[in-house]
């Protein structure tokens, strides 16, 4: 698989996750997201 396929299928994983997100907790599921987003991008 390409770079480019990878990134494409890892933008609509990510896209889809954060509307489950927000569609199952609302606005404080986007908020814990984006906490949990970034704890996880500086380990």
């Amino acid at each position: 698989m390409t770079n480019e396929m990878i990134w494409i299928i890892f933008a609509i994983v990510n896209f889809g996750l954060i509307v489950l997100c927000y569609y199952l907790f609302g606005k404080i599921g986007l908020f814990a997201w984006v906490a949990m987003a970034t704890v996880l991008a500086n380990i």
